[in-house]
């Protein structure tokens, strides 16, 4: 998995909670947070290309599964086969 989307998901995990004095903490959740379609978008193009190539689909839970499915057909409807070009370019940008 990318560091970039490791770290964001991590980022997402921590949610903040009110403790008795009226502060807030991060508190870890046991789910594992699915990230959304805007901010799969907004990683740096590697790493957005790395989430959403297939090859690395495997690595997800079945929701942000669903996510990345989504993400792809909509870019596919709208760059046909284009889209998948796209990715796989700026894949090479990891290596």
């Amino acid at each position: 998995m990318s560091k970039v989307v490791e770290s964001k998901i991590k980022e997402k995990q921590k949610e903040q909670v009110a403790t008795e004095e009226g502060e807030t903490e991060a508190k870890e959740t046991k789910e594992t947070p699915v990230l959304s379609e805007q901010e799969i978008m907004e990683l740096d193009a590697a790493s957005r290309a790395y989430i959403l190539n297939e090859k690395n689909k495997k690595q997800y839970s079945q929701k942000q599964q669903e996510v990345i499915d989504t993400l792809n057909a909509k870019g596919r409807a709208k760059y046909g086969k284009e889209w998948d070009r796209m990715i796989e370019d700026s894949s090479r940008l990891q290596q």
